[in-house]
């Protein structure tokens, strides 16, 4: 069975700033830049969880500067490949 974290409320998480090449994250997809936004570090340490739940997310691309709200549904994990804020660049 795929681990599953639920979020309730409104947060307004701040970007990890730096990430670890090969760890696995928790965030989003800048809906303005499409650059990978990490807030958590994936529990799992797998990419094998899924999210959900009623949460809001106001979150501030660390790239592009742009300020947007996300679902909890929206939330996906990812590993980092560079030590680059979005980890995917």
């Amino acid at each position: 069975m795929t681990p599953r974290i639920d979020f309730d409320g409104h947060f307004q998480p701040s970007p990890r700033m730096n990430v670890v090449p090969g760890a696995w994250y928790l965030g989003f997809q800048c809906a303005a830049c499409s650059k990978s936004i990490a807030i958590l570090d994936d529990p799992t340490g797998s990419g094998v969880v899924e999210t959900g739940g009623a949460a809001d997310f106001e979150v501030q691309c660390p790239y592009c500067g742009e300020m947007r709200g996300y679902s909890a549904s929206a939330m996906r994990p990812w590993q980092a490949t560079t030590g680059s804020p979005s980890g995917l660049d």
